[in-house]
């Protein structure tokens, strides 16, 4: 039988990559819980090539485990699972998960290891412009940590499941988000869909005029805290269609970071 294994040795010491690859972990990785293995799950196309960069970088000489749409690589490694509880992984982590402590020039790539697990982004039509979203979800601890690393602040909202937050930037703080995560790929060469998906939309957003879109001032003077009939006033649309644009958006007043 052939032995598996990989590069342990790139978890002896914190960079770029063990930042990102933790980001990933804490977001779509498992630990067994008794803490002999570890392993990563993505599913789709795109998923499956994100694994496959992985393990790559890993020098994993193993195989990836497909499971009608889901790719799974398994990683038995104790220094590993030594290495992911310093970035607080461990198992059962998804409604009790609490943000690291890293240092900052680290926080960029470990924030965008957990985007590219469990971040989306996409854009929403109104009458007359397009507005772009990015969000991610984790446990209150977690999103609120990181609201405060971030550039600048997003709207938080409290979701169904249990312990289980959004935040979510809109419009020109979107772009601003996605500008912080992925400043520098060089130290960290792994594409995935959401980083394909972002620089399709910063394309589009290039070409699109710098005035900023009726969509874009709604989302902004909303979440300054001004009131629904000054702000239809001042864009010189009807006051229903605001309701509309807010509850299409799902739109609250954002929080103070």
């Amino acid at each position: 039988m052939k032995t598996v294994f990989f590069d342990e040795d790139l978890f002896d010491t914190d960079g770029p990559f063990q930042a990102y690859f933790a980001g990933l972990m804490a977001s779509d990785g498992h630990i067994h819980k008794n803490k002999t293995y570890a392993s990563i799950s993505q599913s789709g196309e795109y998923g499956l090539s994100l694994i496959e960069q992985i393990k790559k970088h890993l020098n994993h000489n193993g195989i990836i485990y497909h499971s009608k749409n889901a790719h799974n690589l398994y990683l038995n490694s104790i220094k590993l699972i030594r290495f992911l509880e310093k970035y607080n992984i461990t198992p059962v982590k998804s409604l009790t998960y609490e943000f690291p402590t890293m240092p900052n020039d680290l926080l960029p790539y470990f924030l965008r290891g957990y985007f590219d697990g469990d971040g989306s982004l996409g854009y929403y039509k109104t009458n007359t412009s397009k507005i772009f979203e990015i969000s991610v979800v984790g446990t209150k601890n977690f999103i609120d940590v990181c609201n405060q690393h971030m550039p600048i602040c997003g709207a938080k909202r409290q979701l169904k499941a249990k312990n289980c937050w959004e935040l979510r930037w809109y419009g020109k703080k979107a772009f601003k988000i996605y500008k912080y995560l992925y400043q520098d790929t060089s130290l960290v060469k792994i594409k995935s869909a959401k980083q394909t998906k972002f620089e399709k939309f910063i394309f589009h957003h290039i070409k699109m005029p710098k005035i900023e879109t009726l969509g874009e001032r709604f989302v902004n003077e909303y979440n300054s805290g001004k009131s629904m009939l000054l702000i239809a006033n001042e864009l010189g649309v009807a006051f229903q269609t605001l309701y509309d644009w807010r509850d299409k958006l799902n739109l609250i007043r954002r929080d103070k970071c």
